[in-house]
């Protein structure tokens, strides 16, 4: 008793079980217990109460969904826009990128199904990737999937929490609510604008003043 086989932990014989064979009852790393033959552990047929061929099940369906089934899956073009933007001058947004520094790691650059297998699936047709740090790189760890809006609220400046009313919120908040631009806002704070004036002040349309903007 004692003998160990693949997750499986001999507890003691139970007698002959189907066909006449020695039976015992094992206990799996999982906790859950399990009678087999002893046949069936020495050749390594039963190494588990069930448990590990479930997860290689559960782990290749998964790694089926976030593999692109095609060049062109959207998945692969948001790959292949990260890399080019980064390592091909003759992209327009290469300056940017590549152009200031950043760049994508070898393990992604090399490999879309690497990508994908740090990054998972992508959550929605709407999530693109985003950098934490906006002048890190494109590498596991400083990557996420992330909305437009999500982004935004990443970038410089659009992160500052504003106090109005007795209420705090996000830059990018404030100008949801108030239908001002996340620019317009950021302008007049660069000003010197206090945050009650900023967000109270109406933005005068028609004639235009720089006093509307900052």
């Amino acid at each position: 008793m004692g003998a160990t086989f693949g997750r499986l932990v001999v507890l003691e014989y139970v007698g002959e079980i189907a066909g006449r064979q020695a039976g015992y009852r094992c206990r799996c790393e999982c906790g859950r217990e399990v009678v087999t033959a002893a046949s069936r552990l020495r050749r390594g047929v039963t190494t588990s109460c069930g448990c590990y061929r479930a997860e290689r099940i559960l782990a290749a369906r998964a790694k089926k969904r976030i593999l692109p089934d095609s060049p062109q899956d959207p998945v692969v073009a948001v790959w292949r826009s990260i890399v080019f933007r980064c390592i091909n001058p003759k992209s327009p947004a290469y300056p940017r990128y590549g152009g200031r520094g950043v760049t994508v790691c070898e393990r992604w650059r090399r490999s879309v199904h690497a990508f994908l297998e740090d990054m998972g699936p992508r959550p929605t047709p709407k999530h693109t990737v985003e950098r934490v740090d906006n002048d890190g790189n494109y590498e596991p760890g400083n990557c996420r999937w992330a909305t437009r809006k999500e982004q935004g609220r990443n970038k410089p400046g659009q992160n500052v929490r504003l106090t109005c009313g007795g209420r705090t919120k996000l830059l990018t908040e404030w100008a949801e609510e108030t239908g001002m631009s996340v620019q317009t806002l950021w302008a007049r704070l660069k000003r010197g604008w206090d945050h009650e004036k900023a967000l109270t002040t109406p933005v005068r349309k028609g004639n235009y003043r720089r006093s509307d903007t900052g």
